[in-house]
């Protein structure tokens, strides 16, 4: 942590029940558009790895919290959604939610191999009607 606090700190906030403070960094989504950080739509992604290895999806929101923690201290105005995601995966791993992780990881590169294969059809798809038009 870079504001000097450890895990045993942050774990403690957390059984004690202190609320995170406010995030104020912004995602940049992918294509460009910055975006309010939104703890529950990360609790509901590393849910969604957890349950795909069929394990108990609560982990996700102590992740989830202690990735709000740390982007409310870091200072940063602004994160990469890729930045955020491998944060995500080294959150997961530092907690040794291992099987979870490799989830996680095998779904972003599922994802990308999906948007590759979908900005080629759009590629041909464009292509055909430019010499359509010709």
């Amino acid at each position: 942590c870079k504001t000097g606090r450890g895990l045993e700190s942050l774990f403690a906030d957390l059984e004690e029940g202190v609320e995170a403070p406010p995030v104020k960094t912004r995602v940049i989504r992918r294509n460009g558009d910055a975006v309010s950080w939104n703890q529950a739509k990360i609790e509901v992604a590393v849910a969604k790895a957890f349950l795909a290895v069929h394990q108990d999806p609560a982990p996700a929101k102590e992740v989830a919290s202690l990735l709000s923690r740390e982007m409310a201290t870091s200072g940063q105005e602004y994160v990469q959604i890729e930045k955020l995601q491998n944060l995500v995966q080294r959150k997961l791993m530092d907690l040794k939610h291992y099987d979870a992780a490799e989830a996680y990881i095998l779904y972003r590169a599922h994802r990308s191999t999906l948007r590759t294969r979908e900005a080629e059809v759009a590629e041909a798809e464009a292509e055909v009607a430019t010499a359509d038009d010709g």
